[in-house]
């Protein structure tokens, strides 16, 4: 159970850089 929270926040990790890129295209856009 422990290693499946672990790969659970991983994913969310990858979502929040892959959120993070989106605003600073966003950002550049401005």
């Amino acid at each position: 159970a422990q290693r499946h929270a672990r790969e659970h926040i991983d994913l969310d990790f990858e979502e929040l850089l892959a959120y993070a890129r989106g605003l600073e295209k966003r950002a550049s856009k401005n």
